[in-house]
């Protein structure tokens, strides 16, 4: 097979950094990163999920929506406080976390492959056992079947374009949704409700607004860290990554 000619692997990965930035700005953007912005919303609400079973708790189900919104239902926790507050934590750093670790691994084309794989199997394992409304159910086998598609048909370099488009719209999930950070509640269908960082507040203390700049300074390191390991990669050593088939 002869190889094709490639774009500098560099070069690739800052045109995912300028993708995600552009079709924010752009018209009918949003419609374009919408499969992006379901997944950061689903790796939100896993967040609270697997922060309320590591507290002790059950995590019932979860319930994603046409308009992009989610809830995570964590039944059982014993206590409060504390627990109840790393719940909520959970979700506003699980889709950076989740993000950054795409961003920093995604850089071997093994790992590529993988994290696409696993991303693919877990969405695919929540939509039978976990997600409880019909769009979100669909539009997570939709997903997972796209996602395990890709991860073994699409070439390496495409492939780590996509790797790293998936990881730099969860990272960025919490500074595009810049507003939640600092809102003392969520709209929803049914009523509003506390946000998460007000649930913090409540339930250990201090202001909303010192809990959102915490968490978004948090999430900004996280990326900032997964960006110089990925840059690291493509640029410390002088040579392409290992992304030949």
């Amino acid at each position: 097979m002869i190889d094709q000619p490639r774009l500098p692997y560099g070069l690739t990965f800052w045109t995912a950094v300028a993708l995600t930035v552009v079709l924010w700005f752009i018209p009918f953007g949003s419609l374009i990163i919408w499969p992006f912005t379901f997944l950061a919303t689903w790796a939100h609400e896993m967040g609270h999920g697997i922060a309320g079973i590591l507290v002790g708790g059950t995590f019932d189900r979860l319930e994603i929506y046409e308009y992009g919104g989610g809830r995570a239902f964590i039944t059982g926790v014993p206590g409060g406080g504390i627990k109840s507050a790393l719940i909520s934590v959970g979700g506003l750093v699980g889709a950076p976390l989740l993000g950054a670790m795409f961003v920093a691994l995604g850089v071997r084309e093994m790992a590529g492959r993988v994290l696409l794989f696993l991303l693919a199997v877990t969405l695919l394992l929540s939509a039978v056992f976990l997600v409880r409304t019909v769009f979100g159910v669909a539009v997570s086998v939709i997903f997972a079947a796209v996602l395990g598609f890709c991860a073994y048909n699409l070439g390496p370099q495409i492939r780590f374009l996509l790797v790293q488009l998936v990881g730099i719209q969860m990272s960025l999930s919490a500074v595009r949704g810049f507003d939640y950070l600092f809102s003392a509640y969520a709209n929803f269908p049914t009523g509003r409700v506390n946000s998460d960082v007000t649930s913090i507040a409540e339930s250990i203390g201090g202001h909303y607004l010192l809990w959102g700049g915490l968490i978004f300074v948090f999430n900004a390191l996280v990326l900032l860290g997964a960006f110089r390991v990925v840059l690291h990669n493509l640029t410390g050593s002088g040579s392409e990554p290992e992304l030949n088939e």
